[in-house]
């Protein structure tokens, strides 16, 4: 929101906020703040105090609980209905016949009084065909006094994909850029729905297009076409995209670290797979609870416990939250060793931190 210049009403920044207070986030809270006076001024940051859910906190907010703490008004559900049964008028003109002169003329009665937040609840509300989503959106782009928003694009472009109609997607990607939206969020979509739908070299060349549309290389972006590439089997590549992404300063996401770990062991090839752990070591991805999980997993099913324990320890001894599942594999391994002991050692220290017998 705050990259779009945009900000939250006042009752939802407050919700946030206080959130953020219970959960000991003080430079979160701290962040939030300076955005908030960046964008509406010092004056306008709303005061949090001590706001809680309780009834007498909410009283001293007066107008503003009305809005969005817990009590809505009389007339915002008034207007919440009616918005309701403008999406439903069009969800029920869409619905009918195919694409035509006669249900542009039916549209055409609506048509003053419709704004990107009912086409986007049109979409969200999935009664509508992807194909008839699509006219919709081309007829709005027409009407004189609508103009599509940023969400409005990344939607319809998530729709697009999703029903794997990629020229249109591209198409709708090629409109939301000439008409100045930035497309950093709707270009990982489409790459990665390329690779659900076996299309590795068309997912390639989306990503190679990223300068063009003026989007510097992102970790949605390399994530999504790593991805597609693994989906193919196309392991050589993906590493090498891997690299690339490394080389740009940027971090992969757990599901392909995972992939490629597994790549590497299913293939019999430990030096490479020790190696590529290194790599995530030395570039700090380790205090992440997503790089210990893997690296202790990894290790315990390759028999190298020791190492698996090491990086258990450092975890334990961390602010990290611990997955059971890996805890379980980790534990299983121990055991099959004949180290009983150890395994009693880590349930022991699995129940210090909060987790329940019966799970563990």
């Amino acid at each position: 929101m705050v990259k779009d210049g945009r900000l939250p009403d006042p009752p939802t920044y407050l919700v946030l906020v206080d959130g953020l207070t219970k959960a000991g986030e003080s430079d979160k809270v701290t962040f939030c703040a300076e955005k908030y006076a960046a964008i509406a001024g010092p004056d306008s940051v709303p005061c949090l105090e001590k706001v809680s859910a309780d009834k007498d906190n909410l009283a001293k907010l007066g107008p503003l609980a009305a809005l969005g703490l817990g009590v809505e008004s009389e007339a915002s559900k008034a207007l919440k209905l009616k918005t309701q049964r403008f999406v439903s008028d069009i969800c029920t003109i869409l619905q009918q016949s195919m694409w035509g002169p006669e249900k542009e003329a039916a549209l055409s009665t609506l048509a003053n009084d419709i704004r990107p937040i009912h086409f986007i609840d049109v979409l969200k509300g999935g009664t509508v065909e992807a194909a008839e989503a699509y006219e919709f959106f081309k007829w709005l782009k027409k009407q004189p006094r609508y103009k599509h928003n940023l969400a409005a694009y990344n939607l319809m472009i998530g729709v697009l994909a999703a029903a794997h109609m990629f020229d249109p997607a591209r198409q709708v990607l090629e409109d939301m850029h000439r008409d100045g939206f930035q497309v950093k969020a709707a270009m990982p979509v489409v790459i990665r729905e390329y690779g659900k739908a076996g299309m590795v070299d068309q997912a390639v060349e989306l990503f190679g297009k990223l300068k063009r549309f003026r989007v510097d290389p992102n970790n949605p972006a390399y994530n999504a076409v790593i991805d597609a590439i693994i989906r193919a089997g196309r392991y050589d590549k993906a590493i090498a995209m891997y690299e690339q992404l490394c080389s740009d300063g940027l971090v992969a996401d757990i599901h392909n670290i995972r992939n490629i770990w597994e790549f590497y062991h299913n293939a019999g090839k430990p030096e490479q797979m020790y190696k590529f752990f290194e790599e995530l070591c030395d570039k700090a991805l380790i205090p992440w609870v997503t790089g210990y999980n893997v690296f202790i997993d990894g290790y315990s099913r390759t028999g190298r416990l020791e190492e698996a324990c090491a990086f258990f320890d450092r975890m334990l001894a961390s602010d990290c939250i611990l997955e059971v599942k890996t805890y379980t594999v980790l534990k299983n391994s121990l055991k099959a060793a004949g180290d009983e002991e150890k395994a009693k050692f880590y349930f022991d220290k699995m129940l210090e931190k909060g987790f329940k017998p019966n799970i563990l």
